[in-house]
């Protein structure tokens, strides 16, 4: 981990120096939903247990350089939370309808820096723009993760009597990966240059990063599943870029006033 804070550190080095003149700086926030996937034990789940999506947030800084009037390049990087996530349906009080899903989820940080190529299109008449991105990512998590859990589920307002057992063992795989990267959405060019982006992203990981299994007991008949997570997820994203002090390079290439509708 130490020389991926010095790979991040000289990262970030470069492209602030680069940025006082031709690159503006964004920040990002986003909602993500990590996917992980079925790869091993049985095959046949209980009725009353389910595998969700990992929710969780991104932020980010980026920095975007613009090549011509359609065409820039995007990098930066961002923080995020991706793990597991197993939910059992239980007994419950109708006057307690929260107790119905009991939910045990683990999950660790990961770090991202993506490369990305941006096309966008003109202006229109209320200075707005379609844009769609392709690119890659690197990615890493603590190569030393783990995580070991025990619940018992009870029926909440009907006494104190076990129904299920739930127990996950997870671990990470690998330490570092790679991923694809696509996005499309809307922007707002205001008159001096700044940028508000309304985003889809998605992200598709070449390789497991962690894996996880989860075992419970339901009516007294056991069951076990085998999941991988390739740090994939889709995500709905707002970012804001600033131009940066001084550049009246980039303030003319788009300020929208500067482009005929």
């Amino acid at each position: 981990m130490k020389n991926l804070f010095l790979v991040i550190a000289f990262f970030l080095a470069v492209f602030t120096a680069n940025a006082q003149q031709t690159w503006s700086v964004g920040a990002q926030m986003s909602a993500i939903a990590n996917k992980s996937k079925y790869v091993g034990g049985m095959n046949d789940a209980n009725a009353l247990f389910t595998h969700n999506p990992y929710g969780s947030g991104q932020v980010g800084v980026y920095l975007r350089k613009t090549i011509n009037s359609h065409f820039s390049l995007q990098s930066g990087i961002d923080f995020a939370e991706f793990g597991f996530s197993y939910v059992i349906s239980q007994d419950y009080s109708l006057t307690n309808s929260k107790s119905h899903y009991a939910e045990m989820r683990v999950g660790t940080s990961i770090t991202r820096i993506p490369v990305m190529g941006i096309y966008n299109s003109k202006l229109n008449c209320r200075n707005m723009r379609f844009v769609a991105g392709l690119g890659l990512s690197f990615e890493a998590i603590d190569d030393k993760w783990s995580s070991e859990t025990l619940r018992a589920l009870e029926g909440e307002g009907l006494g104190n009597t076990n129904i299920a057992t739930m127990k996950e063992v997870t671990r990470s795989t690998n330490s570092v990966n790679g991923s694809f990267i696509c996005m499309v959405g809307v922007e707002k060019v205001f008159s001096r240059g700044n940028i508000l982006s309304f985003t889809f992203q998605g992200n598709h990981g070449f390789a497991p990063i962690a894996e996880s299994t989860v075992s419970y007991t339901v009516n007294n008949k056991d069951y076990s599943h085998t999941f991988n997570n390739y740090g994939s997820y889709g995500a709905m994203t707002i970012s804001y870029y600033f131009l940066p002090m001084g550049t009246r390079k980039m303030n003319k290439a788009v300020k929208p006033s500067s482009i005929q509708n």
